[in-house]
């Protein structure tokens, strides 16, 4: 007789690639073993897992927490069939055998041999975005799963290498209407997509070879195969302008080195192409599988039938999440989500200042009204592609898609001579007689009367995802809900509230200040001699802000408009049922309103022409 030690895979599940389950442990937590002898026969125990000719003990028993068992047999040759269940008597998960293991020269230690199980009927082969057709030239993105009978991914070390084939319906192989590419796996292929003439339907077949079930515990490699199909568009000329829609769960700060999970949706009027999020302007994570591995790129989980897409995340620094995620279809429209510190700042609404108007309408050009004493409303002729305005108290801003300034009206003081030079702008502010415009790369650039400070940039300001100007003074919004000012501080222009956090809007007036929370809750400090910084009691659900020359307004997310300060001239008394407002403006004796139909509604004073608003339909910011 002879002592052998038999050690199960178990313990060590992770490495040995079992079957598992949500909660990431193995599904497989027994083993029953069964021994046969040299001339195929069971041999049975005593109870006590020693050899006994016809003992009561038919199998051998190990598990997760006791993995290994002492057992006791005759010398000979014997072969050791392991079958993996969630319990002894439970689902039938693994398979595998030890064979010819030769015990005539004493004592050993068998490490046995354990194997998933497939079924070709639960594994699936699809494409990643559930594509409706292909056509000429485009790639598909097809993912494998092999998968076993109770839906539990098989490790791949479980079944061979796959041989992906392009076939004809029948399944037999087929040559020039499309071309697997290199870099395909046992996860998947990517294939290029040609097509012909006659080609109405394209089939791919994965044939692989894994471990399935032959009986109720036994089982042996098996050759299966899988064949995905999808309809051939002819023509692939149908227009499609309409960009993806993506989302991306709020995830505020992160801390370097602890993963964490980014998630969110996307959907498409057509056909999804890819999916790639980015950590500021590092490429962190995508559907493409030729992107995996390129400088830490993760595979972007996606699950068509839900919409809902995952990445499994490290952050490498500490701090607020700077992340986009962005959304491409087949005709390369874009659909982009972005966080940053779960804060959403609020786009402006630059309409009005002092006694004119501009604004936007939403073919790009522009229309201006009012006063027009030095040229503010004279719009430069062939102005087009304009996706921001701000006027200042006599002169006009217009920022091009391209992230070029316009200017024109007064410029007696320099508020009207954009810096040589000035791209990449993202939103601009006019002052009295000073400008300020926001470049990409968070830092502020300002021209034009100074006397005050208000265009001496604060040294070392980064970060800024906002800017507005008062007469005087000037504000910045931080990527961190911060707030700066700099200019002047005749009646605590600059004196910002102590603790002030969490902010997502500005806006300046003239002697005073507002700043939104994004709990909905609004914050005025500066000039309050006609109450233009008190803030109405109870005012809550506000979603964007203006201030004006000696009067405020705040919008609220029902829609309705709410004033305060000075009213002399009309210009709190909101027109009786206005709701279904987007945006807001405040001047000097006026105020405007942009509605989702694209209409403006204007009141208060109209000595200018205030009131007498052209036209639109306007941009909504």
């Amino acid at each position: 007789m002879v002592t052998l030690t038999l050690a199960s895979p178990l313990a060590a599940f992770k490495t040995q690639g079992l079957p598992t389950g949500p909660d990431g442990r193995s599904t497989v937590t027994h083993l029953k073993i069964k021994v046969k002898n040299a001339q195929g026969t069971y041999v049975q125990f005593n109870g006590q897992n020693v050899y006994q000719q016809n003992g009561a003990q038919t199998f051998l028993t190990l598990s997760s927490t006791q993995p290994n068992a002492t057992v006791v047999l005759p010398r000979g040759t014997y072969t050791f069939e392991n079958i993996g269940k969630d319990n002894v008597e439970g689902t039938f998960l693994a398979y595998g055998t030890n064979d010819g293991v030769d015990l005539t020269q004493g004592s050993s230690t068998i490490n046995l041999q354990l194997h998933a199980l497939a079924s070709e009927g639960t594994t699936t082969f699809a494409d990643k975005f559930k594509w409706k057709s292909v056509a000429t030239q485009e790639t598909l993105d097809l993912r494998l799963n092999v998968l076993n009978a109770q839906g539990t991914v098989v490790p791949t070390g479980d079944y061979s290498g796959i041989d992906y084939q392009v076939v004809d319906a029948q399944g037999t192989p087929l040559n020039g209407v499309a071309e697997v590419l290199a870099g395909s796996s046992k996860l998947g292929a990517r294939v290029k997509v040609i097509g012909t003439t006659s080609t109405s339907a394209l089939f791919i077949k994965a044939t692989t070879q894994a471990w399935q079930a032959t009986g109720a515990e036994t089982a042996a490699p098996t050759t299966f195969s899988k064949t995905f199909s999808i309809a051939f568009d002819k023509t692939g000329l149908s227009l499609d302008t309409q960009a993806p829609q993506v989302t991306l769960n709020a995830v505020g700060t992160v801390t370097a080195g602890q993963d964490i999970t980014l998630a969110g949706t996307a959907s498409d009027d057509g056909d999804l192409m890819a999916i790639r999020v980015f950590d500021g302007s590092m490429l962190i994570g995508s559907t493409d599988a030729a992107e995996w591995g390129q400088n830490g790129v993760a595979e972007v989980m996606f699950t068509p039938g839900s919409g809902q897409w995952s990445l499994n995340w490290t952050p490498t620094t500490s701090g607020a999440a700077d992340l986009l995620v962005i959304a491409a279809d087949k005709a390369g429209n874009e659909g982009r989500a972005q966080a940053q510190k779960a804060l959403q700042f609020l786009k402006s609404f630059g309409a009005t200042s002092f006694v004119h108007s501009v604004a936007i309408k939403q073919d790009g050009t522009v229309i201006a009204w009012g006063s027009n004493g030095n040229g503010q409303t004279d719009v430069p002729a062939g102005l087009t592609n304009v996706v921001a305005t701000s006027t200042g108290w006599n002169h006009s801003l217009a920022l091009k898609q391209d992230g070029t300034v316009v200017a024109w009206g007064q410029g007696s003081q320099g508020q009207t001579t954009i810096p040589t030079g000035l791209t990449d702008v993202v939103a601009i502010a006019g002052g009295a007689n000073h400008s300020l415009a926001l470049k990409a790369d968070g830092t502020v650039v300002a021209w034009g009367n100074g006397a005050q400070g208000q265009t001496a940039i604060p040294a070392g300001l980064t970060d800024v995802v906002a800017i507005s100007a008062g007469t005087e003074h000037s504000l910045a919004l931080k990527q961190d809900g911060t707030v700066v000012v700099w200019g002047s501080n005749g009646y605590g222009n600059l004196n910002i509230p102590t603790g002030l956090t969490d902010v997502v809007g500005i806006a300046a007036g003239h002697l005073h200040s507002l700043a939104l929370k994004a709990d909905g809750t609004v914050v005025a400090w500066g000039y309050n001699g006609l109450g233009q910084t008190t803030i109405p009691a109870g005012l809550t659900d506000v979603v964007a802000i203006s201030a004006g020359i000696f009067h405020s307004l705040a919008l609220k997310a029902d829609g309705t408009v709410v004033g305060w300060g000075d009213n002399d001239d009309g210009q709190l008394n909101m027109p009786v049922g206005l709701t279904d407002v987007v945006a807001i403006a405040a001047g000097y004796l006026h105020s405007l309103a942009l509605k989702a139909d694209g209409t403006v509604v204007a009141w208060g004073n109209d000595a200018h022409g205030n009131l007498d608003v052209p036209t639109g339909p306007y941009l909504i910011p």
